[in-house]
């Protein structure tokens, strides 16, 4: 992976992920108000739902491009010079400096990143094994997969028994949750999108609504202990110092435990509000998920068209010696299909149609009113412009079969046949040449 893809990717994240997150925000205060905590917690899978959405793969448009023009754009380029004038080489030296400076700029830019990343990872790991280690952090649980609870030096004669209970309670739900697993997860994206204020935003809300939500459970099983529940929450300092790896039962500020304290007034979510509300936020992140991978440009597939047939149109047999006046109609049918219709205005030849392919295959002839005549046809295309082919009567009253030529002018506006008919026996009975004019303006035969 390339300093440009990781770039080119970062910056897509965090303008979709920016996006979600002013959606959610503004959300935030409705959802809290209506919804519940709970519901407000989930709203923020939204943002990793939209930022994996851009991703995805993109609409593939597809551009086909003719046989010929690609052997033209081929054939005009020329032999590649491999030894440049000094002129040449001079401007060549200076076209690709500009591409150079932009390559080393994407090198450095990445380097910061990383060193960015590492060290707010680094911190928070250092600051989060320090706060452990302080006597009167807690109660938190500390750690990712296996948190071990923590509890202040005063745990138990600051809080009464049923206060002790709750406040249990409450990192129970944490740890079953496994919230100490999405804070990892939170902290590692902060750090990874250490230069967007917006993220650094998010992470903080995200850890509120989550007390918020861990808050609802307890008391949706304790519903009469809102206000013992409320008085172990004013007896909590305020603890400024953010336990980026776990989950702590502290507010970051005043603000915030006043949020807390005033939502443990709202209802418990009743289970049609919380259908309700997972199916606003499936919504609201399918939706946003959708917006964020259709705004993806279409990504362009070259492809070459397959040669176009170029007997396809009406041909009309040029006047002379064992002439028939015999019309001819190839007709393109698609996927590389033709049909090929053939009649004469001078009897007693019978109006006759095969479809097939120019593929070596062997195709019946039908008469003009659908029965079968048992003669066929098969043709491989041998050039640009060339055609041999097979035709086999089913009758070999006269002869048996004609293998030949068929060959377009450059111009496109004639058509040769050059063919030579055997008998059953395998004998040469006569040589055949015909010329035919494009006439694609006279009327088909039907």
């Amino acid at each position: 992976m390339t300093a440009e893809t990781i770039l080119t990717a970062l910056i897509r994240i965090n303008l979709v992920a920016s996006v979600a997150i002013v959606l959610v925000l503004a959300l935030r205060p409705w959802v809290l108000r209506w919804l519940g905590s709970s519901i407000a917690y989930w709203l923020w899978l939204v943002v990793p739902i939209a930022a994996a959405a851009s991703f995805l793969p993109v609409r593939e448009q597809i551009v086909l491009v003719p046989l010929s023009a690609s052997r033209t754009v081929t054939e005009s380029a020329g032999p590649v010079e491999t030894s440049p004038a000094p002129r040449a080489r001079a401007s060549a030296e200076v076209a690709t400096t500009p591409v150079t400076s932009l390559l080393a700029l994407a090198d450095v830019l990445v380097a910061v990143w990383l060193l960015g990343a590492g060290a707010l990872l680094v911190g928070s790991i250092v600051r989060t094994r320090r706060l452990a280690a302080d006597p009167s952090v807690g109660p938190a649980l500390v750690g990712v997969l296996r948190p071990r609870l923590v509890l202040p030096a005063d745990f138990e004669t600051r809080f009464d028994a049923e206060e002790r209970t709750l406040i249990l309670a409450h990192e129970h739900v944490h740890r079953v949750s496994g919230h100490t697993i999405v804070n990892a997860l939170i902290e590692i994206v902060r750090c990874t999108c250490w230069f967007n204020p917006l993220a650094h935003l998010a992470a903080i809300r995200v850890r509120t609504d989550q007390e918020l939500a861990c808050d609802a459970a307890v008391i949706a099983t304790r519903p009469s202990a809102r206000r013992t529940y409320g008085q172990a929450l004013l007896k909590t300092q305020v603890a400024p110092a953010f336990l980026r790896l776990g989950c702590t039962w502290t507010s970051r500020s005043g603000k915030r435990l006043g949020e807390r304290i005033e939502m443990l007034g709202r209802p418990s979510l009743s289970r049609r509000g919380a259908v309700l509300g997972a199916s606003a936020v499936a919504v609201v992140g399918l939706a946003l998920g959708y917006a964020a991978w259709a705004q993806q440009p279409d990504r362009l597939v070259t492809r070459t068209a397959a040669p176009r047939d170029p007997r396809i149109g009406h041909w009309h047999e040029q006047p002379g010696p064992g002439s028939f006046g015999l019309h001819i109609t190839y007709e393109d049918l698609g996927d590389g299909r033709f049909r090929y219709t053939m009649f004469a205005h001078a009897p007693p030849m019978n109006q006759l149609i095969a479809e097939g392919k120019c593929d070596g295959g062997t195709y019946p002839f039908l008469y003009g009113y659908g029965t079968p005549s048992g003669n066929t046809v098969s043709c491989r295309i041998t050039g640009p412009l060339t055609m041999e082919y097979v035709f086999t009567r089913g009758d070999k009253t006269v002869w048996a079969t004609s293998t030949g030529v068929e060959a377009v002018s450059a111009d496109g506006n004639t058509l040769t046949w050059d063919a030579t008919h055997r008998d059953k026996d395998g004998r040469v009975v006569e040589e055949r040449h015909a010329r035919f004019s494009r006439r694609d303006d006279e009327p088909r035969a039907n």
